[in-house]
């Protein structure tokens, strides 16, 4: 959807619970886009929501688990000099 932004002033509240469905809103100034209402990102994931998103993943590579691995001796913390 696409609305002016005198549109988008006067039917805000519209606007609001068109986003809070899960619609998009385009506002425009002068003809030229100025913003995207968008739903706000889910805080919640349920674990049927997060298996369903790991059966979409593909399969890693068979060197997975050693790049991970090495990922983890990178990424931990040095030791802190201070208390040497």
């Amino acid at each position: 959807m696409r609305l002016s932004a005198t549109e988008a002033s006067r039917e805000f509240s519209d606007l609001l619970s068109r986003v809070a469905a899960g619609e998009s809103v385009e506002v425009e100034r002068h003809g030229h886009l100025v913003a995207v209402v968008v739903p706000a990102p889910r805080g919640d994931l349920s674990g049927s929501d997060l298996l369903g998103l790991l059966d979409r993943l593909p399969m890693p590579d068979p060197d997975f688990g050693r790049d991970v691995a090495r990922l983890a001796d990178v990424l931990k913390a040095p030791a802190n000099p201070w208390l040497s």
